[in-house]
């Protein structure tokens, strides 16, 4: 029943609010008739709406992964191609902070895999955007390392570092619960649902694989996973 009412209010919810989109894109397109102050007010619409319409896709997420009706596909995944389309998608905000976003792939990494390229992308850019919400200067970067081949599988280590404000160690365990940010604090100044990490850790889960953190106040975060794909035919 939650899972169900979740869904049906994120559709209305979204139907509401595509036009808002679409209109605020199409005024934007009017620059050069707009004032200064008329641009900055259609950049803060532009924003807020996406940034709406991202948390209604985490909430209905969120939901559809605690009531157990996620399911992975499996296909062939590039995984260069992968990685870097993440790279670029998280670039302008990264860019926008004048961080360093740097991406870091193992030489001896299988051209293709076996798995899930929406889910894999979605674990990783989660934990991207957590990774540049969270650092004010300096670099995050995201790396992928072979660790083991079998007959059948490649284990495979995905890993993102950032120079970010860090997590205090009280605060580790309770991180990917949901709805969880390290502070109230926190929770003021960068926002969110909260559900970033929590939807992480239950795709990782439908992986048969976990997240793992190593942190230090002020000094930034490591988060890393092992994921074990089937190879191609």
């Amino acid at each position: 029943a939650k899972a169900r009412f979740l869904s049906t209010m994120s559709h209305e919810i979204r139907n509401a609010l595509s036009p808002i989109i679409g209109s605020v894109g199409l005024l934007a397109m009017e620059e050069d008739s707009l004032t200064p102050s008329q641009r900055e007010l259609i950049e803060l619409l532009e924003f807020s709406s996406h940034t709406l319409h991202t948390l209604l896709d985490e909430v209905l997420d969120y939901g559809k992964l605690e009531a157990g009706k996620v399911y992975l596909e499996e296909i062939p995944v590039d995984l260069r191609s992968l990685t870097e389309k993440v790279i670029q998608i998280h670039q302008p905000l990264a860019s926008k902070k004048q961080l360093q976003l740097v991406k870091q792939v193992d030489t001896t990494l299988p051209e293709k895999v076996l798995g899930d390229p929406t889910r894999l992308t979605q674990i990783l850019s989660n934990l991207l955007t957590n990774a540049i919400k969270f650092t004010q200067q300096g670099s995050v970067s995201l790396s992928v390392g072979l660790l083991e081949t079998t007959p059948e599988r490649y284990r495979l280590r995905f890993e993102v570092q950032d120079t970010g404000i860090g997590i205090p160690e009280e605060s580790l365990k309770q991180i990917f619960e949901e709805y969880s940010q390290a502070s109230l604090d926190t929770t003021r100044k960068f926002k969110g649902t909260g559900l970033g990490l929590a939807i992480v850790h239950l795709l990782l889960s439908l992986h048969q694989s976990q997240i793992f953190v190593e942190s230090q106040q002020g000094q930034g975060s490591r988060f890393y996973f092992d994921i074990a794909f089937p190879k191609t035919v």
